[in-house]
């Protein structure tokens, strides 16, 4: 994706609800790796 996008991109995240883009959300912030996210303990 163009850096240009990204912004755009991370507030359409924002106004989605399921888990799954916070996950991704925290992925691209954190500059981690999918399977670390995945792999993260969950708190609930």
């Amino acid at each position: 994706m163009p850096w240009r996008d990204v912004q755009a991109f991370m507030a359409e995240l924002k106004g989605r609800e399921p888990v799954s883009a916070r996950a991704l959300e925290w992925t691209i912030l954190t500059g981690g790796r999918t399977s670390d996210t995945l792999g993260a303990p969950s708190t609930g």
